[in-house]
């Protein structure tokens, strides 16, 4: 009996032992089932992608072949033979605004995308080549590079090529601003922004400007005008030879001073762009929300108001006319460092730092600061600072443009009122005899400078500011074409 109720508990676990193994088996099972549908429905999605891929590869193709035809049938056909070009193409792909302006290691000017294509940007590297400020050559064209020993039919030829197909390279004789002539090849590319700085258009590219790369620049030495005509020869290899007397055989040369001077100024034969706006602090926070960056370097051009235009975390990109003139500092001076510099003792520092909170959460600022130039001098400015999404297919935040509107110059209406009224005290107080034994201590009484005056002044200038009139931006922006072609695909 008790072997039978023995064997009758082992079958009994047995029998249950079992009953678990198949329900795992079956749980195990139902896995199996669900992992077969997962990857089915990702081998359902991976065909899909691939007939989307095989749609996108077609319009590129179809596009492709577009460009290709248009090329070969129009002028510019030679270019397929030329490997330079194609090199220039397959290196220099279509790029964003944003980020061409932050590439700080290649020599980089920026033009418009149509004729005559006004310099809008030029970075740091570009200048310790060329030499010309940032400041000095916005709004100007190319011609200000050129001179007599420019081959102007490889110049027109590059032109040409931009137009046609938005890319361009040559190796041309260019000067410096200190009139030395140096050789360097230029490779130019079409760079591109987007419809609208946010929403359903903000994936969409649209060419805006054209950049131009310098490089393998050498220097042309006496020896390399060999080619030159004999009379411009012997003026250029003294012109280029410091402290180098003219030899008296060589006979007096008719030649214009833009090749015989190595001061001329060569921007008077550069076309300009005028189209003069103005800013309210108003205005500019409201327009900054939809503004793009290629927007911004027109505005910056126009406007009469000094900007400055920064990356995310306040690195100086960019800045006008106007922010020299006001600050001292140049472009090259400050690129890629922030405006801490403009800051001093006499500057609310509490202040500053509210503004930096606002602009940490993405949000406009504004603040009435006193600042230094760069000479030293001290003003009251009246700061904007507006965050600006200037990212291509993103919404995100990526930029930060100021506008500043000084308001008093502290250091120099202090010094302007005592220069005056020395002035009026050696004409009208003082004989020849008593200027030379004029005791200095009486000064104080002469100079007592009345505050409450100045304040007065200072309300004049706050009131004359704010009767700026609002920018209608439509008339800036006007000459730019959304429906401009963006010239042959990244390869």
């Amino acid at each position: 009996m008790k072997v039978m109720k023995a064997m009758k508990v082992r079958k009994q676990d047995d029998y249950e032992d079992l009953e678990t193994s198949n329900i795992l088996l079956n749980s195990t099972v139902q896995e199996l089932r669900l992992e077969i549908s997962y990857y089915q429905g990702e081998v359902k999605q991976l065909e899909w992608e691939k007939k989307e891929s095989k749609k996108d590869v077609s319009k590129m193709t179809d596009l492709f072949k577009s460009w290709l035809h248009d090329l070969q049938s129009s002028s510019m056909r030679s270019v397929l033979y030329d490997s330079k070009f194609l090199s220039n193409i397959v290196r220099n792909p279509t790029r964003s605004i944003a980020d061409i302006m932050q590439m700080n290691n290649l020599k980089i000017l920026v033009t418009t995308c149509q004729p005559p294509f006004f310099i809008e940007f030029s970075n740091k590297t570009w200048t310790q080549e060329c030499g010309w400020e940032n400041h000095e050559i916005l709004g100007l064209t190319c011609n200000l590079l050129q001179g007599d020993l420019t081959d102007a039919k490889t110049a027109a030829a590059f032109t040409r090529d931009m137009k046609e197909v938005g890319y361009g390279v040559m190796r041309i004789n260019n000067y410096r601003k200190n009139g030395e002539i140096f050789n360097a090849e230029i490779a130019g590319f079409p760079i591109y922004d987007s419809v609208s700085s946010s929403g359903a258009d903000s994936d969409v590219p649209v060419l805006t400007h054209f950049a131009c790369i310098l490089s393998d620049v050498r220097s042309v030495t006496p020896s390399d005008l060999s080619e030159i005509p004999v009379s411009i020869s012997r003026l250029l290899k003294h012109t280029m030879v410091p402290n180098t007397p003219i030899p008296s055989s060589v006979p007096p040369l008719k030649i214009s001073n833009s090749s015989s001077s190595l001061n001329y100024d060569r921007r008077v034969h550069s076309k300009s762009f005028k189209s003069e706006c103005q800013l309210t602090s108003e205005s500019f926070a409201k327009s900054a929300t939809t503004v793009r960056i290629s927007d911004l370097l027109r505005l910056m051009l126009s406007c009469s108001s000094a900007m400055v235009l920064t990356d995310k975390i306040g690195r100086i990109i960019h800045c006008n006319r106007q922010w020299v003139e006001l600050t001292g500092y140049t472009l090259s001076d400050v690129e890629g460092t922030s405006c801490g510099f403009l800051q001093g003792s006499m500057t609310d520092h509490n202040e500053i730092r509210r503004c930096n909170k606002l602009n940490k959460s993405y949000l406009p600022s504004e603040m009435k600061v006193v600042n230094y130039r760069k000479d030293g001098l001290m003003f009251t400015n009246h700061v904007t600072t507006a965050p600006i999404k200037g990212g291509f297919m993103n919404d995100d935040v990526t930029h930060f443009c100021a506008l500043l509107i000084p308001q008093a110059n502290v250091n120099s209406s202090y010094r302007d009122q005592k220069a005056n009224k020395l002035k009026r005290f050696h004409n009208e107080v003082l004989t020849d005899d008593e200027s030379k034994t004029f005791n200095m201590s009486n000064m104080s009484n002469i100079f007592e400078f009345d505050c409450e005056k100045e304040e007065e002044e200072e309300k004049v200038v706050n009131k004359e500011v704010e009767k700026k009139v609002e920018i209608n931006f439509n008339s800036v922006f006007d000459y730019i074409s959304p429906n401009h072609s963006l010239g042959p695909p990244a390869l």
